[in-house]
């Protein structure tokens, strides 16, 4: 009886980015979104034929299987903005990695997992405004959700969170570091407080993205609003 032949698999290509790109370039949105699916949960056959399309792989000298996961996670997150449900919907690898890539935020991609569906939308109308904005804005995001935020009773920006919290349902814990009032420190899960943030910088009821928050309000969450000033407009 003959011997089988081992089969040669490996993790392709060298550039993940040049080959998505190429992807991107060499078919309609749609089909590009049924490749990545195609290639996101399993080894994928060498050379790839898929929908009466050859498509490049990169450098695969000698392998006949390969894991193309991270190409499939990087061209997922060059598709347009109107299929991302569709690419969060594949899961896994694709849907975290094309996350982080969109938004830089992983912080965001669990707030996109809220139950309640107008908080659900509310989050997705503002993760089509931080994917679109500058590097800087997106880190001064992720650097005012991140900071502790001091709270002095009876002010403006006190009234606010309260305000926002109820909004969303948002809970403390204690104790914590996440939010401080004088002699207690509470925390809020990151989820949570990335939701009440884009509710103070986009909310209806509080816009601080278009219209500078109280200079009571923690230094980060007013270097948010600012970063993001001219830049964007809030969700409706």
């Amino acid at each position: 009886m003959p011997r089988r032949q081992a089969l040669n698999i490996g993790v392709s290509p060298d550039d993940p980015a040049a080959v998505a790109d190429s992807w991107i370039r060499l078919a309609p949105p749609d089909v590009v979104l049924r490749l990545v699916a195609h290639c996101s949960s399993r080894p994928v056959a060498l050379p790839i034929f898929f929908e009466g399309i050859r498509w490049p792989v990169g450098s695969v000298e000698g392998l006949q299987i390969a894991d193309l996961r991270c190409t499939a996670a990087t061209a997922a997150a060059l598709l347009p903005s109107a299929l991302f449900r569709s690419v969060m919907g594949i899961g896994g690898l694709v849907a975290r990695e094309a996350y982080d890539a969109a938004t830089g935020l992983p912080a965001f991609r669990d707030a996109m997992r809220v139950r309640r569906p107008d908080i659900y939308w509310f989050v997705a109308a503002c993760h089509e405004i931080v994917r679109r904005v500058p590097v800087s804005a997106k880190a001064a995001l992720e650097a005012a959700r991140s900071s502790a935020w001091h709270v002095q009773p009876g002010t403006a920006f006190a009234s606010a969170l309260q305000g926002a919290c109820a909004a969303v349902d948002a809970r403390f814990a204690s104790p914590g570091g996440d939010v401080c009032f004088p002699g207690a420190g509470l925390s809020m899960a990151p989820r949570d407080k990335m939701i009440v943030l884009l509710v103070l910088l986009f909310g209806e009821d509080y816009r601080w993205a278009i219209e500078p928050p109280p200079g009571c309000a923690p230094k980060a969450i007013r270097a948010a609003a600012t970063a993001f000033a001219d830049l964007v407009e809030p969700p409706p």
